[in-house]
């Protein structure tokens, strides 16, 4: 079962950092499976990042693997801030 967490582990990074490298992908809307979504890299980026964010994946000996892909999405997130076209709108709130 450790197994399966780094590999699914590796594998969620992975298309994080593949998302972020696409210009545009059609995607089935899951509300309604006749309609197709186009997604740009950044959109597709965030979709993965905040509906698979909370995952957690436990290791043996002490390491927390939840800490890594916190860390490793953190660091993702200010790439994606960087790679983006349209700049953050940096505001008190």
């Amino acid at each position: 079962m450790f197994v399966l967490n780094y590999f699914y582990f590796l594998i969620l990074t992975f298309l994080l950092f593949r998302y972020l490298q696409t210009k545009s992908k059609l995607i089935r809307d899951p509300l309604h499976r006749r309609q197709l979504l186009d997604f740009n890299g950044p959109e597709l980026f965030w979709t993965l990042l905040f509906s698979t964010g909370l995952l957690a994946f436990s290791a043996p000996a002490g390491m927390d693997l939840m800490a890594l892909r916190l860390f490793s999405l953190e660091l993702l997130c200010l790439v994606c801030l960087n790679l983006s076209k349209t700049h953050a709108i940096w505001s008190p709130p």
